[in-house]
C-alpha cells in the first residue's frame, strides 16, 4: 500500500513537471519565477533551454533572484548573465549580494562569476560585479581579484579601481598587508597612496560582523608606520586615520611629528599657542575685555584637533577666567587655537595679534592683556 502511494505520488509529480513548460509561457512574472525554480528542480535540461526566454520577463525582485540562481544551477549562465546585466542599479546590487553570499560554498556560482569576469571584461569591474567576491575566499576567485589589482586599474576610473582594491584586501586579508605596503611605497601619486592606505582596514576586517582581526591590524599598523616617513602630508593624514581605525592610537598620535617635521623646534618639540578672550558687559554697563595668551609646547603627540581638550583642562585648573563674575555682569569666553604648529615664535606672535584684532570689542579702547607662563602638553 505504501509502495503504491509512493508510485502514485511520483507519477503525479512527473505529470506536474511536464505541465510546467506550457504554463510557464503564459505566467505572470512572479508566478513564472516560482514555476521556473520548480522546473529547474524536476527537469534541469528543459529549464536550461527555457531559461533565456523565461528570465527576460522576470522582475528584479526576490523571486527573480531565485530564478536567476536556479538558471545558474542548471548551467544557463549566458541567460542569467544577460538578465543580471540588464537590471537597474537598485536591483543589480541586491542580486550581486545574493551571488556573494552563495559564492563561498557553491561551485556553480564560483564558476558563473569567474566566467562572467571573462565574458563581461571591463563591465564586470565598472558595474561592480566584483562585490560578489568580497567573502568568496576560494583560490580561483582570489586569483581573478589579485590579477586585476596588479594591473593598477588599467583604464579604469581610479575610484572604481580602489573599490576593487578594497574588495581584494578584504578577501585575501593577511596576504594583502605586504602587497599594500609595496604598492604604497612604489606609487608616486598622492591620491593613490591615500586610497591604498585606507585598504589596510579592509585587510584587517575593520567594521565587519566578525570584528577586527587583531594580528592583521597589528601587521598593517607596523607597515603604515614604516611607510610614514616617506609619505606626503595628505597621505600622512590618512595614515593617522587608518592607524586609529586599526586600534593604534598611540601610533596615530606619534605621526604628528612626521606630518609637521618641517617645523619641529630646537629641543625636539612642536610650538602651538592659545589665546583666550573674556568679554563682559558689567553691572555698570561698561564693556571690558581680558586677553590671555600662552605658548604651548608639545613633544610630538598632539595633533591640532586634539589641542582643545588638553589645553582647556590645563587652563581651567590654573587660570582664573572670571571677568564677568568680578564685574557682576554677563559675558562670554572664547578660546582660540591654531590649526597647525608654528614655524617659530615670530609666527606665534603674529598669530596672537591677528586673534586679538579679530575679537576686539568696538566699545573697548584697549583690552587688558596677560601673557601666561608656558604650557607643556
Amino acid at each position: 500500500m505504501v509502495l503504491l502511494s509512493l508510485l502514485l505520488s511520483l507519477t503525479a509529480n512527473a505529470q506536474d513537471c511536464k505541465a510546467i513548460p506550457k504554463a510557464l509561457k503564459d505566467a505572470a512574472p512572479r508566478e513564472a519565477s516560482r514555476m521556473f525554480v520548480e522546473l529547474s528542480e524536476c527537469n534541469a535540461p528543459t529549464a536550461k533551454k527555457m531559461a533565456d526566454a523565461t528570465l527576460k520577463g522576470l522582475l528584479g525582485d526576490e523571486d527573480g533572484q531565485k530564478a536567476a540562481m536556479a538558471a545558474i544551477g542548471v548551467g544557463a549562465h549566458d541567460a542569467a548573465r544577460t538578465w543580471i546585466s540588464g537590471l537597474q542599479s537598485d536591483d543589480h546590487a541586491p542580486m550581486i549580494r545574493v551571488l556573494g553570499k552563495a559564492c563561498g560554498k557553491d561551485e556553480a556560482i564560483q564558476g558563473f562569476l569567474a566566467g562572467s569576469a571573462e565574458a563581461l571584461g571591463a563591465d564586470f569591474w565598472s558595474k561592480r560585479w566584483y562585490r560578489a567576491f568580497v567573502d568568496c575566499r576560494v583560490p580561483a576567485i582570489q586569483k581573478i581579484l589579485t590579477a586585476h589589482v596588479e594591473t593598477g586599474g588599467g583604464g579604469d576610473d581610479q575610484t572604481a579601481y580602489f573599490g576593487v582594491v578594497s574588495a581584494w584586501a578584504s578577501n585575501v586579508s593577511a596576504e594583502a598587508v605586504p602587497k599594500l605596503e609595496k604598492m604604497v611605497a612604489e606609487s608616486e601619486d598622492t591620491d593613490t597612496r591615500v586610497m591604498l592606505i585606507q585598504a589596510f582596514t579592509d585587510a584587517a576586517q575593520v567594521g565587519t560582523p566578525g570584528g577586527t582581526d587583531a594580528k592583521i591590524a597589528e601587521a598593517g599598523a607596523a607597515a603604515i608606520k614604516r611607510l610614514s616617513v616617506s609619505l606626503p602630508a595628505k597621505a600622512v593624514d590618512q595614515a593617522r586615520n587608518t592607524l586609529m581605525a586599526l586600534g593604534d592610537e598611540e601610533g596615530a598620535d606619534a605621526l604628528v611629528k612626521v606630518r609637521y617635521n618641517g617645523v619641529i623646534q630646537e629641543g625636539d618639540y612642536l610650538l602651538y599657542g592659545v589665546v583666550v578672550v573674556e568679554t563682559a558687559t558689567c553691572k555698570n554697563g561698561k564693556v571690558q575685555q581680558f586677553v590671555h595668551e600662552a605658548e604651548l609646547t608639545d613633544p610630538g603627540q598632539t595633533w591640532p584637533d586634539q589641542l582643545e581638550g588638553k589645553v582647556k583642562s590645563v587652563i581651567e585648573h590654573h587660570w582664573k577666567l572670571n571677568l564677568a563674575e568680578r564685574c557682576k555682569g554677563e559675558g562670554k569666553t572664547e578660546f582660540k587655537l591654531p590649526f597647525k604648529p608654528f614655524g617659530d615664535k615670530a609666527a606665534y606672535k603674529a598669530w596672537v595679534a591677528e586673534q586679538i584684532k579679530g575679537v576686539k570689542h568696538p566699545d573697548v579702547k584697549k583690552p587688558i592683556h596677560k601673557n601666561h607662563s608656558l604650557i607643556e602638553l
